[in-house]
Formats: structure tokens, sequence, C-alpha cells
């Protein structure tokens, strides 16, 4: 690699842009997430006046630079043909923030004992007309019992109705 790093500085200083262009590429063909192939390509791409291909070049290697030096001069370059392309200056991209981790949440404990409680209570409730009682006691025992089909049934009748008295 050293070797195709000389002749496309060489090529650079000779203004022989279309060579360096075409020993970078085949760099980059050897050697695809070198950061320096990535800014020297985007170098040349700039020299050559196709600042939007620099750009993206220049970006690769921003994404891939850890030293804080080179990539204050990659962010240069970058600021520079986006000015050049008529675009707008970006922030300056912030440190990356964790993904927080998920809570983890614990599996409904199924309880069919105390859903059959809960279904009874919602009955008296419904007996004495007391319907918003009634409709908690029905939902906590298909909280606590998804498969009450009685207690879902009940709940359901109690949305079908209208103010009647029919029996849950």
């Amino acid at each position: 690699m050293g070797e195709y790093l000389r002749e496309i500085e060489a090529a650079y200083r000779k203004g022989d842009f279309d060579r360096g262009l075409a020993l970078v590429k085949r760099m980059l063909e050897l050697q695809k997430t070198t950061v320096s192939t990535y800014d020297r390509l985007g170098s040349v791409y700039y020299v050559l006046g196709r600042s939007g291909e620099a750009l993206t070049f220049w970006n690769r290697a921003l994404s891939l630079e850890k030293d804080p030096g080179r990539r204050r001069r990659l962010a240069s370059s970058i600021a520079l043909a986006r000015r050049n392309l008529g675009l707008p200056e970006e922030a300056p991209a912030a440190a990356p923030t964790p993904a927080p981790r998920p809570v983890p949440v614990a599996a409904p404990r199924v309880n069919p004992a105390e859903s059959a409680r809960q279904y009874k209570e919602g009955v008296r409730y419904y007996a004495e007309g007391e319907y918003l009682q009634a409709t908690a006691s029905f939902m906590r025992a298909l909280e606590l019992d998804p498969g009450n089909e009685e207690a879902r049934k009940a709940l359901e009748r109690l949305r079908l109705q209208s103010g009647g008295t029919s029996a849950p």
C-alpha cells in the first residue's frame, strides 16, 4: 500500500489527477475501508471539480477516522465541498449517545382462581347496578387470565348494553 500512496502523491504533485484517481481507485479495490484511501480519493475528486464525489468519500473517511486532528481536517474538507455545492453548513456531529437499554417487562402471571373470583365480584356489582365497578372487575379478571371467556363475554355484553338490564 505504501507504493500506491507514494505514486498517488507524485501524481497529485505533478497535476496528473486522472492517474492519481486511477491509482486511488485501485487502492480502494484492494483495501476498501482505509481512511487515507477515502481521504485521497476525496481530494482527487475535489481537484477535478467533482465536489459531490469528494463529499461522499470524505464523509466515508470521517466515519472511520478516530484521530481528533484528522477528524477536524476531514470536517474542513467536507465543509469546503458543501460550500462548493451550495449546500448549507452542517452542525458539528454530536458524540453518539448509547441506545437506552430496554426495561425488562415481566410476563403477566396467569391466575385462574383469582380471575374467577374477580368475575364473580363483577357479576355481584352488575346485579347491584354498579356497572363501572363490574366493568373494572371483568377487566381485572381478563388481566389475570386472558382465557377467561365468561369475563370476556360479560364485558362484551356491558359494551353492547345501552342502559338495559341484561344479565352478564
